[in-house]
């Protein structure tokens, strides 16, 4: 029999990276994309799973990872930079990745 979830410390968990994954500026221009795969090539590599990283050009990384050498394969596929940031426009920081109200904080400007 599979060992059991722990579904609370794995949504804090999950809490706490998204979180923290937010607070990497990676606005485009000019990218900065190295930020956010080193970010996810630390937990990839805590969590023993084999990565491989590009770069197109100086600070423009991109990172593939592979779990597992069966079929079938799951494609899981993000974007690692954002549109510029107007801060002006924006109520909070918007890198902030803030926890308000069991929601977090960081993806969309005011109105």
């Amino acid at each position: 029999m599979g060992k059991s979830i722990d579904w609370e410390a794995a949504t804090v968990e999950a809490t706490s990276l998204l979180r923290e994954y937010l607070r990497i500026d990676t606005s485009n221009p000019p990218g900065n994309e190295a930020l956010a795969v080193d970010f996810l090539a630390g937990i990839l590599t805590a969590e023993g799973i084999h990565f491989e990283t590009a770069e197109s050009a100086p600070g423009r990384s991109n990172l593939v990872a592979t779990i597992g050498p069966d079929e079938p394969n799951v494609c899981l596929l993000n974007h690692t930079d954002v549109v510029p940031v107007e801060r002006r426009f924006w109520d909070i920081d918007p890198f902030a990745g803030d926890l308000r109200e069991g929601a977090i904080w960081g993806s969309a400007p005011s109105t």
